[in-house]
Formats: structure tokens, sequence, C-alpha cells
């Protein structure tokens, strides 16, 4: 009985708030629910207390956030539509328009601001508006300032609204404004206030509320305004500082923009106040995986570092954070942020290639040949343009047959310069290696190499990026996958176990202005052909609005291979800023760890190695490869009886 009777209490409220709350009659639908029976008299209850909240209650939109200090955090108002900004939450009058028509609500006037109208119906004859701000400046705060104009827009004299202040942080009552008929909202009265003497943690929040009724005296009442609510944090000054706070966090930014606002970094005491006559050097420094950022150190000015121009040139970067560091003082670490990637691509073009079919734009020189070897048959070198599988290749070889260690030749042929380079943002070097021939004894042969050398300054110096070793008749042909990343800083060596069939092979550059190769290969029968095929230079620019993206590396499948034999390892690399770092782990049966293509022995058990690379901006990217040796069955001999 008695939940029936506050079943019928809530329906009976419920009719009339519904109907005054925004002028809106729901009465036609809302009563049809409550007749449903008296045995769901509970159930309803809850689901019209629910009612009732979500109709006097405004969810928060998040904080007002304030992340720096001595400088304004402003909520207009101007240009709102009902629905509250950021931070704030309304309770009472409804918002009913933009024209002031003198009905109880709120108004959204044109450069007013929030205005209020009250009257005698409900809910109109009352509002509160509470902003919720948060400290984001990474250290505790001890003063604020609070500051908003109000205004009279609608002028009536027979009753005196005004705005009453309150807040969290205590007494706030210098921020009250009695209704002023004279103020408007191009002369508007402000309100203003500066508490001292607070605690307010970093990443907590505290409240102000500005209350109004319809005030003293009778009949209608005037419309009044309220707008640009300012809250700041203040500081003063110390003398010792021991630890740093940012000022100004960081924000997301753009690949190659500039972050704005700059990042402010103040040396403070122990209280938080800013060591104003500090003058050290701050250096900040972007936390891992962090990257395409150099690290900058500003001397502080009035005990704070602004650091104005930092710019990242890698993206997309998510979740990242700057640490500041100075010469005796605690360390602080940063908000996070993230760098979005521009919608441009990069501009990729092909500066000069042969692939000894139509196109043969870099042009090539043949060496002396060096004989090598004794006994056997004396033959000649052999270089030229040979169709192999359907499409042409430069190829070394000997015009006669001999055996192992018998007569041959080595040469060496050398590609002309490239200049003009400096443009280009990343200049890639592409090519393919493969080993042919036909009938008896075809392909090269241990001893017989083939190798690749690069040079950045015109033939002065080279510098050796790959090695091909022959291996016992081995032939391979070419192809565009997969295509390995070499490195001038390691030389990449290829087999000496096997047959090694990579064949497609990238090296990258940046910084440079010219670039020149040079390959040698060495053999001694008429079926073994070294060759080099698609030999290209492309040149990529990454200019303003063209993402830069981050790195991937890529160690390719699984391998098996017998126990007691070897196998080698290989990384290719794409989307980095030369040069490359690389580190393999663990370098159980490795026989090195920090170039692209180690060779494996040793193993009695699988083992998952994992590669980590480093480009030129510090970016790391990282993938694994499990390697398993198998082992030949066991053979038990068993004696006759």
């Amino acid at each position: 009985m008695f939940l029936s009777k506050l079943f019928y209490s809530f329906r009976f409220q419920e009719m009339m708030l519904t109907k005054s709350f925004d002028g809106k009659d729901r009465n036609m639908h809302i009563p049809k629910l409550l007749f449903l029976g008296k045995n769901k008299v509970p159930f309803l209850t809850s689901y019209f207390f629910l009612i009732l909240c979500s109709l006097f209650t405004n969810k928060i939109e998040g904080q007002v956030t304030i992340s720096s200090v001595n400088t304004f955090v402003t909520t207009s108002w101007d240009g709102w539509n009902g629905t509250n900004p950021t931070g704030f939450t309304r309770t009472g009058a409804n918002y009913v328009g933009t024209t002031a028509n003198i009905t109880g609500g709120l108004y959204a006037i044109t450069s007013s601001g929030l205005g209020y109208q009250p009257s005698g119906t409900s809910p109109a004859g009352s509002m509160t508006t509470t902003g919720t701000f948060q400290n984001t400046t990474g250290a505790t705060q001890t003063s604020v300032t609070i500051e908003y104009e109000a205004f009279n827009i609608v002028n009536r004299t027979s009753r005196l609204p005004g705005w009453t202040v309150t807040s969290s942080l205590g007494s706030v009552s210098s921020l009250d404004w009695a209704y002023n008929a004279s103020s408007s909202n191009t002369s508007p009265d402000i309100r203003t206030i500066t508490l001292t003497g607070l605690s307010i943690a970093n990443n907590s929040t505290f409240t102000v509320t500005w209350a109004s009724d319809r005030g003293s005296g009778s009949g209608s009442s005037p419309l009044i305004g309220l707008r640009n609510v300012k809250v700041k944090f203040n500081t003063s000054s110390c003398t010792t500082p021991i630890m740093l706070t940012f000022q100004t966090q960081p924000s997301n930014v753009l690949q190659d923009a500039t972050m704005s606002p700059s990042v402010q970094v103040a040396a403070v005491c122990s209280g938080g106040a800013v060591a104003t006559a500090y003058t050290g050097n701050v250096t900040l420094t972007v936390n891992a995986p962090g990257c395409g950022y150099t690290s900058q150190t500003v001397a502080c000015v009035n005990g704070v570092a602004t650091f104005s121009s930092i710019v990242f040139t890698r993206s997309p970067q998510s979740n990242l954070t700057f640490t500041a560091t100075a010469s005796g003082l605690t360390s602080a670490t940063s908000t996070s942020f993230n760098v979005s990637a521009p919608a441009g691509a990069p501009i990729v073009s092909t500066i000069i290639e042969n692939n000894f079919d139509a196109t043969q734009t870099w042009a090539y020189s043949v060496g002396t040949p060096i004989a090598i070897g004794s006994s056997g048959s004396a033959g000649t070198d052999v270089v030229g343009i040979v169709t192999e599988a359907g499409t042409g290749v430069l190829r070394k070889s000997y015009s006669v047959d001999n055996g192992s260690g018998e007569q041959g030749s080595k040469n060496t042929v050398t590609f002309n310069n490239v200049t003009g380079l400096a443009s280009y943002s990343l200049v890639d070097f592409t090519f393919n290696v493969l080993s042919f021939g036909t009938g008896s004894g075809a392909g090269n042969d241990s001893g017989e190499d083939f190798q690749v050398d690069v040079s950045t300054d015109n033939g002065a110096s080279w510098t050796a990026i790959l090695i091909k070793k022959g291996y016992s008749n081995c032939t391979f042909a070419s192809a565009s996958t997969p295509q390995t990343t070499l490195s001038l800083s390691a030389l990449s060596t290829y087999t000496t176990g096997s047959c090694d069939s990579k064949s497609a092979f990238k090296l990258s550059l940046n910084g440079i202005s010219q670039f020149r190769f040079r390959f040698t290969a060495q053999n001694n029968r008429t079926n073994e052909n070294w060759a080099i095929d698609n030999a290209k230079l492309t040149g990529t620019s990454y200019g303003t609005g063209v993402a830069f993206n981050l790195p991937t590396v890529d160690v390719g499948s699984d391998i098996l291979f017998c126990s007691g034999n070897s196998t080698q390892l290989s990384a290719s690399v794409s989307s980095y800023q030369p040069s490359l770092t690389y580190a393999w782990t663990p370098s159980t049966g490795l026989s090195a760890v920090n170039i692209a293509n180690p060779t494996v022995s040793g193993l009695s058990t699988a083992q998952t190695y994992t590669l980590q690379i480093t480009d030129g901006n510090n970016c790391v990217s990282s993938d694994q490869i499990n390697v398993t040796p198998q082992f030949p069955p066991s053979i038990v001999l068993i004696s006759p009886p």
C-alpha cells in the first residue's frame, strides 16, 4: 500500500514537472506506462526516478583543464545553443531560444553569453550553472584567480535578480553581482577574486557555481547575462628551486608543424612557487618510443624555460611524453600528446636507371680483367648484356670451361657518377643479382664471389655493402621479393654454407649530393654467370604536408635447417631515415648481433630471435623469427645372432 501511494505520488509530480519543465505536455503518453498494473509499481517507481534524474541533471562534459600558470583559461559562453560548454552543468531553467521575448528561461543572445530571464513558473524561477576546473599543470597550485562578466540585457527594475557565486575552494562572496541596470554586454560589470594559501593537487578539481532567482521586488524580471568566465593559477617567487614542473603542457601537433602553445618548464621550490632568479639550463627530451625530435636545451628566464621550436618529423605517433631535466633539480614528466600525420603523400621519382633492356640511362664502364688461377685452358673475360629468362641483364663470365682452381678472370664494372641528389630527402639504390648457367657445372662455385661497392664522393673512397659468395654450382634467378635492406655501416655477406638465393637489394641514403656504384665478380667457365639487373636510383621528397611514416622491419619466415650446418638471417626495412643500427637478441648461435644478416650455427634447440632496428631519427621497429635445427634420425645397428 505504501509503495502504491508512493508510486501515485511520483506519477502526480511527474505530470506536473514534465508539463512545466519545458512547456510540452507529455501527460498523454507517460500515464499509459503508469497504469500497467500495481504489481509493477516497484519497477515503475525506479523507472521514474531515472526520468526525474535525467530531467534535472546535466552531464558534465569533461572538465575545464588548466595546464599552465599565470594564463587565464576562458569559457566565453558566446555562441552557445543550449548545450553546456565543456566542464559546465546547469540546473533549473531551460534553454528557450535566441530572442529576448521575455518569457522565463535561458537565452543565447548574440554576443551576450548566457542570458537568464527569471519567471514565477517552475523551473524558470531559479537556475544554477557550475564549472568544474582541473589542475593539469603537473604541480600543486596554491593561488587561483577567478573572473567573469555580469550585465543587464533587457532592463526591468521591478525585480532585482543577481548572481550569487560559491566555490569548493571556500568563500568567494566578492564575486556576487547585484543587478545593475546601467551595465550591458558592451559595458559589463567585471567581478574578480584571487585566492591564496590553497593546495590544489595536480589532476584534482574544484568547482565554481553561479546561482540566480527572481530576486527581490515584484512584477516582471529583467534579462541578465553571464559570460567570459576566466580562471588562472598564479605563481609567487622563491629563492632555491628543488624541482622542475611543466607550466604549459605539450599539445597534439601535426608532423613538421611547430607545437603551439610553446611548452614551458619552471624551476620551483618546495611549495610550488617559481624561483624567478633561476637562470639554469633545462633540457627537454622525448621519451621512448617517441622519435623524430631532437632534444633541446633552453636557459630559464625568470625561472621558466620556454621551448618555442618543438617539431616532430615522423608520424603518426601517440601517447608520447617529454622529460625535462636540469642539473641538481628533480626532473619532470609531461602529460601525453600525439603527433598526427599530414594528408599528403611523398613525391617519389626515378633519378636514373639501367634495366639493360629499353631503359639504359645509367652508363657504365668495364675495367681491365685480372687473371686468376693456374693451369687449365686460357680464355678471355666476358662482360656484356645478354638475355636471361626473357630479360636483359649485365653478366660477367669466362670464355672457356675450366675446373675448380684453374684459370679464370676477375673484373670490375663501374657505373657513372650521379649528381644533384641533395634536393631529395631520401635516395634509394636498388638492384637485382642473379647467378645462372646451363648444363654440367653451371653456376658459380666456392671462391667465385660477387661484390658491390658504393661511393658518395665520385670514387675518392668506396664502401663495400654486399658480398654474394658462390657455392658449388650455385644458381638463382632474379626476383623482386623479398627485398633485403643493406647499410653503409655494415657489410652484408651471403653465404658460405649453402646457395643463397637472395636477389633484390636496397640501400637508402640521405644527406648526399652524388652517388655511384661498382660490382666485381669472378668465375672460370662459360656456364658460370654472375649478373646484375634493374640498377636504379629513386629520390623521395618529404615536403610540407607529407607524412614520413615510422619504420617497419621484416625478418622473413621461420627457418628450419639441418643441425651441424648453418643458416643465415636477413632483414628488410622500409620507411626509415638512414642510417640503420641493428640489435639481435639473444646472441646465442649468432655470428654477430649488430648486422642485418648474421649467420646462425651451433644450435641444439629451437631459438626465437628478435631484431630491433633504430633509424637516423631514433625511430625503432622490431620483428621476430623462429630458427629450429633438424636432427637426422638415429640409426641403430644390431648384430645378427
